[in-house]
């Protein structure tokens, strides 16, 4: 997560030359609504920006492993699973430090949109920001369409 970070910012660096801007909308889904707040804490990305934040449980699957012994393997044997999904488990050492203080920046405007039916980021509301404020949204997909399941994986094309 944290080398995606470092990538993010070279990115919106070459997005504000190229084009002028001085400032750049961030749109993450999944793992991407966690980086850019990795971004903003510790690359100074509150300034160029104008813009599963508590973990998940994998639907009881972060359970099994570590009941099985297999959460801690070493990183070289997760890295092909996806190790950015390891570091986004309740309780791992990046959120606890990326939750410690304020979880938003006043100077960034968050929408926070989730599913109820969401069978990654589990409960659901860990995708949502805990400070409060103007300038923070916490949404429900289905609070604006009661009859839209979309899960994790279907919000990335949810047109309805």
């Amino acid at each position: 997560m944290y080398a995606s970070a470092k990538e993010l910012s070279r990115f919106v660096d070459k997005v504000l030359k190229a084009t002028g801007a001085t400032k750049v909308d961030i749109v993450g889904h999944s793992e991407g609504s966690v980086l850019p707040r990795l971004y903003f804490k510790y690359l100074d990305g509150v300034a160029k920006t104008a813009s599963v934040q508590y973990g998940t449980t994998l639907d009881g699957i972060a359970s099994i492993l570590k009941a099985r012994g297999l959460f801690d393997l070493p990183q070289g044997l997760l890295s092909p699973l996806c190790m950015a999904c390891f570091q986004l488990i309740k309780g791992s050492s990046l959120l606890n430090d990326l939750n410690r203080g304020s979880d938003a920046y006043p100077e960034v405007i968050y929408l926070m949109l989730v599913s109820k039916f969401d069978e990654f980021v589990t409960p659901y509301t860990s995708g949502f920001l805990k400070t409060t404020g103007p300038n923070i949204f916490n949404v429900k997909l289905q609070s604006l369409c009661p009859r839209d399941f979309s899960g994790h994986l279907e919000q990335l094309d949810d047109h309805k």
